[in-house]
């Protein structure tokens, strides 16, 4: 890869632990986790010491109201854990879980989630297996889907950088939220056609992008970037096959062959 290019660094790797194969359903949910002395209602993950950490694990399954082929999981910044899933948006508290409902009588586009994501600033994205976004913030819900032309498709990632912006990887390609309302982003910002599987921001704010279908991994795919000022993406090498990627602890885009 020339020095024009960003540092894309392509080896094999294990995503991490409520990654992508989080999407594989499974009857019971497994959480491992610090003990640690919890507040009485939120999840808070604290740092210890090395030598005083204890790490064990609890099981909470159907009978524990554990939701069922969670397909997506996110921490909010007051610690709360949520959990996406085909049955609805279920939030965790550190012992026990419980279907989501506005205490203001807000509906959330559909039951059927398939990506969600906590913002720095507070609050909760949602995606939609059926497309649209929804976004909680407390106990309210704001939805932006029935007014969006061309249809999202399913929101499969979201990305967000430093300055707040935010993006999704959808089944219908890329799109941006201005802050207002979500537009998609296509062949006038030079996107390929088609499904984006996966959007990620390096340590330079540089945006990655991963084209193709998820449920096609052999088919042909493309990584593109976007740098920071710029509106036009560029390809990253032409004879770089790309599985997946994720971002590394160090902010560098790391890929799978």
């Amino acid at each position: 890869m020339t020095d024009s290019h960003p540092k894309m660094h392509i080896t094999s790797f294990f995503l991490w632990l409520f990654a992508k194969s989080s999407r594989a359903y499974f009857l019971g949910l497994i959480l491992l986790f610090v003990h640690m002395p919890w507040s009485d209602q939120c999840l808070v993950a604290q740092t210890q010491p090395a030598t005083k950490l204890e790490v064990g694990h609890d099981f909470w399954g159907f009978k524990d109201n554990a939701p069922q082929g969670t397909r997506s999981i996110a921490q909010t910044s007051d610690g709360f854990l949520w959990f996406g899933s085909p049955l609805g948006l279920y939030r965790f508290d550190g012992t026990r879980f419980e279907l989501f409902h506005s205490p203001f009588g807000d509906q959330l586009l559909s039951t059927n989630i398939s990506a969600l994501f906590a913002p720095p600033s507070g609050g909760l994205w949602v995606g939609y297996i059926f497309g649209g976004f929804s976004f909680l913030n407390n106990g309210r819900i704001t939805n932006y889907g029935r007014e969006i032309a061309p249809p999202t498709g399913t929101v499969l990632d979201f990305a967000q950088n430093g300055n707040g912006v935010l993006w999704a990887a959808t089944t219908s390609g890329l799109w941006k939220f201005d802050r207002s309302q979500w537009q998609h982003i296509g062949p006038e910002s030079n996107v390929p056609a088609g499904p984006i599987r996966e959007a990620r921001f390096d340590q330079d704010g540089t945006l990655w992008a991963l084209t193709g279908s998820r449920s096609l991994p052999a088919q042909a795919t493309k990584l593109v970037y976007l740098r920071p000022g710029s509106s036009q993406f560029q390809r990253a090498e032409a004879d770089v096959q790309v599985i997946g990627f994720t971002v590394d602890a160090n902010g560098r885009a790391i890929g799978s062959c």
